[in-house]
């Protein structure tokens, strides 16, 4: 296989995947309160108690014999899939319908008619199966015709009967760059049109829940959604941002007394500089929730954290080093770095008016306590 094939292969399966996800938003749009979406558990997504959603982004057909169909209908018809809870079974795919498929007719036709239009599709795929065995006795059963045989299965014919009046096939629907354009027109509102590629990436981020644990349910609720959907019209309602703080805020006070294990409370103990401790617990707790809760959940821009993070590192190598030609007496003299790097004014955060003094003071206890990094407050005499 050639490496321009494969790398056909794997934007295909992204975009795929990108396309599901961009889906995914807009079936959140249609949670109730109390529901909540499920993502790759039942089926590609699912709106607990309400439809089951298999979403295909294919730029081929959608005949009588695709495997799209028939591997949907036999996902359904699985002797472990219940379909007692969902009013609704959807195929969901940018395939248009071929110009000689029955199947068309399906959104149009009673539950009778549609196990007759099946059984006829069958037909002609047993009579093509027949006729390739008399040539080729090792000719065996495509994976087509044995999914129709399994749905088609007469003792299978009480569920089919239950099922097939809920399955409506969305066909020729918007592929991915017209998907993305229509949920910034139609879904995105009271936002600033420059920031709506913003907002729809921020959600989209939100949906795919980047940090979420292996084993973990991929799911969002109505609440979350809706929460989630507030922030991010507050966000980019305007042209400034204000700096995310509620965690800062949030965090109690901590105790004078408090002390830790932490390598960070460790180098301040270096210092014997023990009543900044407390502070730089808050400050460093503050952090990484924002981190946590904020920025990996594509609030903001990854690049955007990384860079800040990059300037503040590089601001304070070059004040250390200053600090350290300086020095005269090593705990006093590393006293005054410590208070004139937190006093100080914090680089510029791309994407936000403000910039807090907390946040660049919590990543400095951050890479303190990282103890591949070199980092310290005490400085030595050169």
């Amino acid at each position: 296989m050639s490496t321009e094939k494969v790398r056909q292969d794997a934007t295909a399966s992204t975009r795929a995947t990108i396309y599901q996800l961009c889906v995914a938003v807009d079936s959140c749009y249609k949670l109730r309160e109390g529901q909540k979406l499920l993502i790759e558990e039942l089926g590609d997504i699912t709106i607990e108690g309400d439809q089951q959603v298999e979403v295909k982004h294919y730029s081929d057909r959608l005949t009588d014999g695709h495997p799209n169909l028939w591997n949907t209908l036999r996902n359904w018809m699985d002797d472990e899939f219940d379909h007692s809870s969902y009013t609704s079974l959807i195929l969901h795919t940018t395939q248009e319908f071929g110009p000689e498929a029955t199947i068309c007719e399906w959104n149009s036709s009673n539950p009778e008619e549609r196990i007759a239009l099946l059984l006829a599709i069958n037909q002609k795929f047993e009579k093509v199966y027949e006729k390739a065995k008399v040539e080729n006795p090792k000719q065996t059963a495509s994976a087509v015709l044995k999914h129709q045989r399994f749905v088609l299965d007469p003792q299978r014919l009480t569920k089919l009967k239950a099922i097939i009046e809920k399955i409506l096939i969305e066909a020729g629907t918007k592929d991915l760059p017209n998907l993305y354009d229509e949920l910034k027109q139609d879904r995105v509102r009271g936002v600033l049109n420059g920031k709506k590629d913003d907002f729809l990436n921020s959600l989209i981020g939100f949906v795919c829940r980047p940090g979420q644990k292996a084993g973990e349910r991929w799911k969002i609720t109505y609440e979350e959604f809706a929460f989630k959907l507030e922030e991010l019209t507050n966000i980019y309602r305007s042209e400034t941002r204000i700096f995310p703080s509620k965690h800062f805020n949030q965090i109690k006070t901590v105790s004078p007394d408090e002390d830790r294990e932490d390598l960070f409370v460790k180098k301040i103990h270096d210092i014997q500089y023990p009543e900044v401790i407390a502070h730089a617990i808050h400050n460093y707790e503050a952090a990484i929730q924002t981190i946590d809760e904020e920025f990996t959940a594509y609030r903001t821009e990854p690049e955007s954290l990384k860079g800040y993070s990059k300037a503040v590192e590089d601001r304070f190598e070059t004040n250390h080093r200053i600090a350290c030609r300086k020095c005269s007496d090593e705990i006093s003299d590393s006293k005054n770095f410590y208070d004139e790097t937190h006093a100080s004014q914090p680089p510029d955060f791309p994407g936000f008016q403000d910039s807090p003094d907390w946040f660049r003071n919590g990543l400095l206890h951050i890479r303190m306590n990282d103890n591949k990094a070199n980092f310290r407050w005490r400085v030595i005499k050169k």
